[in-house]
């Protein structure tokens, strides 16, 4: 607007003066006024142009500054999809340790189990031969006969032998490589007789597992 009022200004007094100049004054005026005007014209282009300049170098930073984002975008996006999976993978990791766990948990509590049913019949079986001693005892006082006393004696001593040597047992813990097969040859055994007194119904054994074995007596 600046530029526009000085064209106009030169153009105002050029008509209020024509009536009292020269033709030659008028003529110098009219070349001044054109000077003028050509002038400010080539400022107008001037700006015009250092405008646009400016114009494109504001889009060019734009330009730059949303691929910037979008690349910024894109890595923040790649970044945090690669930490998911990852927590993702451990996570799942974290499941099958304790589907492990649960299942090695259970397999325990069977074996306790077990071996508990397992010293509730040795129990069960002690009592019963102490009665039969107690019943021994008691037929010895009553019999008048010393050699059958002697005979019901040494009869029940037999049994009760043939019972602690069948029953006689160790603790044997299971090492890499061991199955029921070979312990049961090295403790002159079969493998029947060792799930029967481990009360198992497979042969399935465990590294570090505590098994009863029967002693041998060859």
């Amino acid at each position: 607007m600046k530029k526009i009022g000085f064209l106009i200004l030169p153009f105002f007094f050029f008509g209020c003066t024509a009536i009292n100049s020269s033709p030659k004054a008028e003529r110098d005026k009219i070349e001044l006024t054109l000077n003028k005007v050509r002038t400010d014209i080539e400022d107008i282009k001037h700006d015009l142009n250092t405008y646009e300049i400016e114009h494109h170098i504001l889009e060019g930073k734009l330009s730059d500054q949303e691929q910037s984002l979008s690349t910024l975008q894109r890595d923040t996006l790649e970044s945090y999809t690669a930490k998911l999976d990852s927590v993702l993978s451990e996570l799942e990791s974290v499941r099958s340790d304790m589907i492990a766990l649960r299942s090695k948990q259970k397999q325990l509590i069977g074996d306790i189990s077990e071996l508990s049913s397992h010293a509730n019949d040795t129990t069960n079986a002690l009592t019963q031969y102490k009665g039969k001693i107690e019943s021994l005892e008691k037929l010895l006082e009553s019999q008048d006969g010393r050699l059958q006393q002697i005979a019901a004696l040494k009869d029940t001593l037999q049994e009760i032998a043939a019972f602690h040597k069948a029953n006689e047992m160790k603790v044997y813990v299971v090492k890499t490589g061991d199955s029921l097969e070979k312990i049961a040859k090295r403790f002159h055994t079969s493998v029947d007789e060792i799930k029967r007194l481990n009360q198992r119904t497979n042969d399935l054994i465990i590294v570090g597992e505590e098994i009863q074995v029967p002693i041998s007596h060859e």
